[in-house]
């Protein structure tokens, strides 16, 4: 009987996808207290470079969320 090595598994994740499926809930976690920190940082009086550098920096977490987020929703399927 010949082993069939492209079989993929049922359904469950593999024992790295739980560790990143944990790991990435806390860094969204993370991530959402990092952007909401620099959203109130544009309540204060700003010049308008910082004001570049922090949307600079809010665009970079809002998009690192979104990928980590869509990971997390993925790996969350394959679990169920």
């Amino acid at each position: 009987m010949p082993l069939n090595l492209n079989k993929k598994k049922e359904s469950g994740l593999t024992y790295n996808e739980k560790k990143e499926f944990n790991k990435l809930e806390k860094e969204i976690a993370n991530l959402e207290k990092k952007k909401e920190k620099i959203q109130q940082e544009f309540l204060e009086n700003l010049t308008s470079d910082e004001i570049a550098k922090k949307s600079i920096s809010l665009k970079e977490v809002e998009d690192s969320i979104e990928i980590k987020t869509e990971r997390y929703f993925e790996l969350g399927s394959k679990e169920a």
